[in-house]
């Protein structure tokens, strides 16, 4: 090998500098170093490719071992005896309390309470008591309107038979005073 020196010109308008020694190698080296230099490379991809290798075995492995037949994630009488019955039960409690208790909100129906019993209505439902007795229920001090005297009933007052009442927010009723209360009601409700 033999060393060499050079000036180089750096940019137009400066002056001469050295850039460096530089040494001029046999050609055995700079095939040596080449070949070293495309080794590395081969090396990484050969490793990159093992490891996609590897991570495609394993999971194709774990996802041949899960769910067999002879292993099921979940057995069919389980999900007959068990989980089917339970989703349609909650299904049906839902639909009901979305449905809020009536079939056709557009005609009035006759309904029965007894002593105790609540029907409680949605905003718009429409009370007719036709016997017994029974009060106003209400979270409210003005629970249901009287249409037939324009007025409004308080919590805990008797309402008349005969006259039309409306519910005035959600979760306001009546509730039944004597053994028995029948009344036509037409609208949404529920009776607890």
């Amino acid at each position: 090998m033999q060393l060499q020196s050079a000036l180089v010109f750096k940019n137009e308008g400066e002056s001469f500098g050295w850039e460096g020694l530089w040494y001029l190698e046999a050609p055995e080296a700079t095939l040596r170093r080449y070949i070293a230099m495309k080794s590395k490379r081969i090396g990484f991809i050969f490793l990159l490719l093992a490891v996609a290798a590897l991570s495609a075995g394993l999971g194709a492995y774990s996802a041949s071992n899960y769910g067999t037949s002879a292993d099921p994630l979940i057995t069919k009488s389980y999900l007959d005896k068990v989980l089917t019955p339970e989703l349609s039960e909650k299904f049906e409690n839902e639909l009901a309390e979305a449905l809020f208790g009536i079939e056709n909100p557009d005609t009035f129906m006759v309904v029965t309470l007894a002593r105790g019993e609540v029907l409680t209505g949605s905003a718009g439902c429409e009370v007719l008591l036709r016997s017994g007795s029974a009060g106003a229920a209400s979270g409210n001090v003005e629970a249901i309107a009287d249409f037939t005297d324009a007025t409004t009933v308080a919590r805990g007052e008797s309402i008349t038979r005969n006259h039309l009442y409306m519910i005035m927010e959600d979760g306001d009723g009546i509730v039944a005073q004597a053994n028995e209360a029948v009344l036509l009601v037409r609208g949404n409700y529920r009776i607890s």
